[in-house]
């Protein structure tokens, strides 16, 4: 397996599904999917990540600083929304390293 930010030998690319025989098409977990359906996916999360903004205006103070249990523990709303942040932002990483390096991986 490649370490982060090295990029993977082309057989390794292959077995993984990252690259496609087919043009128009991605090879996603072995999965041949078109970028029609990557389109419609991020569109989906662009309109559910909106819809989570918009609500946090909604939160009052107690809201943003009351403990919940989550899978994380006892933690605030304030700490979940920074954890969203920041799971966004390390895929985001992840995608953009792929993009930075595509062409030096084929």
């Amino acid at each position: 397996m490649a370490q982060r930010g090295v990029p993977p030998n082309t057989a390794s690319r292959k077995n993984i599904g990252m690259i496609s025989p087919d043009p128009g098409t991605t090879a996603f977990g072995g999965v041949r999917t078109s970028q029609a359906v990557f389109r419609s996916l991020l569109a989906e999360f662009k309109k559910v990540r909106d819809e989570q903004i918009q609500l946090l205006s909604k939160f009052d103070e107690q809201a943003w600083n009351s403990s919940c249990e989550t899978v994380w523990g006892p933690v605030k709303l304030s700490w979940v929304v920074s954890k969203t942040y920041q799971h966004t932002a390390e895929h985001t990483s992840d995608i953009l390293r792929i993009a930075l390096f595509w062409d030096s991986w084929l």
